[in-house]
């Protein structure tokens, strides 16, 4: 029988590969919470998208309940959600070459 969902399955080796994994509501979250814990050394970190949604958590709702509205305002939200990712992991990366290039710094400096 072949899968017809069009939604991707989660692997397991996937916390392993991945530093974060998003879930769009709370049921996703709890099922792959679930899955996370078959793969306890994985890395990844299992989360709401919306919880960069740049302000309040929010889920993004299953569009297809939402007619042509619903789709919208879920493409909103994965962009806007994407954007603050984005920005949150730059900044993250940003504040850790420094402090190692500080402590380089300060090392020398000490030597």
């Amino acid at each position: 029988m072949s899968n017809t969902n069009p939604k991707v399955k989660v692997r397991l080796t996937d916390f392993e590969d991945f530093d974060y994994i998003f879930a769009m509501d709370h049921s996703n979250l709890h099922d792959l919470q679930r899955l996370q814990q078959r793969k306890p050394q994985g890395k990844a970190k299992v989360m709401l998208f919306g919880e960069h949604s740049g302000g309040k958590v929010e889920v993004v709702e299953d569009p297809y309940y939402g007619g042509s509205e619903g789709f919208e305002i879920a493409y909103e939200q994965c962009m806007r959600f994407t954007k603050v990712s984005a920005t949150l992991m730059f900044l993250a990366d940003y504040v850790v070459a420094n402090v190692l290039f500080f402590k380089e710094l300060f090392e020398d400096y000490l030597s």
